[in-house]
């Protein structure tokens, strides 16, 4: 099991109607990365090892 390091939430984008869209990005021990949307919809990303402030900006 991966332990969550850290979460933060980005607003990407927009939706129909002017709405933001949400997602929170956690980062884990492992090279995973799961973006879940506000309106729960997930994705889990596999990437080389970065420094934090790297895969914030993206």
């Amino acid at each position: 099991m991966v332990a969550m390091l850290s979460g933060f939430s980005e607003t990407l984008g927009s939706r129909p109607g002017g709405a933001a869209a949400t997602k929170t990005i956690y980062l884990f021990e492992s090279p995973v990365i799961a973006v879940v949307d506000d309106d729960g919809g997930a994705q889990f990303l596999f990437w080389l090892p970065v420094s934090v402030r790297n895969v914030q900006t993206i």
